[in-house]
């Protein structure tokens, strides 16, 4: 896969259900990382947001890690929110990997 040189911390929840704010950091490196803005236009105006996709190639994932909505993926001094994940890694393509859609 190409252009995956970004380097990504998840921020995994914790099972203490105690605090809501234990996360264990995960740093992968050699990601992809493409922000693109969605806008539409409303009977209240024009709307607009900046999307993310990340690409992660399963030879870069992290085995033990599960996805799931709402947690959070920081980048420098960014951090989003996973909306959607799609698991590519068992679709007999060449650039297998995990596509992951933010905002």
């Amino acid at each position: 896969m190409k252009l995956c040189t970004e380097t990504i911390t998840l921020h995994i929840p914790s099972l203490n259900y105690d605090s809501l704010d234990d996360c264990t950091p995960v740093t992968v490196s050699g990601v992809s990382w493409f922000r693109e803005n969605i806008s539409s236009v409303t009977e209240h105006g024009l709307k607009s947001a900046d999307k993310i996709t990340i690409r992660i190639p399963a030879g870069v994932f992290p085995e033990d890690v599960c996805l799931t909505k709402g947690m959070e993926i920081s980048h420098g001094d960014e951090t989003v929110t996973v909306l959607s994940w799609t698991d590519n890694r068992r679709s007999g393509m060449r650039a297998a990997h995990v596509k992951v859609v933010c905002a």
